[in-house]
């Protein structure tokens, strides 16, 4: 009997290691071997160079554009100021600097409270995400979308 239970355990772990090594041989496919055209460095730059429009509440009325006429200027990280870099990371997520963009436990906190609010009310996204949110303009706030902003 216990060589019967010892044989279905090797045989449980086995399947569950393969499948966790097929997904993730196949996240690497996808991420990096054949990245999705919205990862494209030009098509990343001709975002970051758009005028951004700004809007009433109501989404359709334009106030007016931001950037109109110029341009961002972009600084390297070490010409930030500590204390800004410190403000932000502070307000947006504060672990920035101990993942890898992603924060595990952020999004099953949040996850916890949506779930217990029967909506979403709270998000996960490190700054990282939020990046990748606003350059692909993730329009809803479902976890099919998380999954794709997580994958850019």
């Amino acid at each position: 009997m216990f060589r019967i239970i010892k044989y279905i355990s090797l045989l449980i772990f086995l399947i569950v290691f393969l499948g966790v090594a097929a997904g993730a041989g196949g996240l690497y496919y996808l991420v990096v071997k054949v990245p999705c055209p919205e990862m494209d460095e030009g098509y990343i730059e001709a975002i970051l160079g758009r005028e951004s429009p700004v809007y009433y509440r109501d989404g359709q009325e334009k106030i007016g554009v931001l950037f109109q006429g110029i341009h961002r200027q972009y600084v390297r990280y070490d010409q930030i100021p500590e204390n800004f870099v410190n403000a932000i990371t502070a307000a947006e997520d504060d672990r920035f600097f101990s993942h890898y963009g992603i924060d595990i436990k952020g999004i099953i906190r949040a996850m916890i409270v949506n779930y217990k609010a029967g909506r979403i009310v709270q998000g996960g996204s490190t700054i990282t995400q939020q990046t990748a949110k606003n350059l692909f303009k993730r329009k809803s706030r479902s976890y099919e979308a998380k999954l794709k902003e997580l994958l850019y």
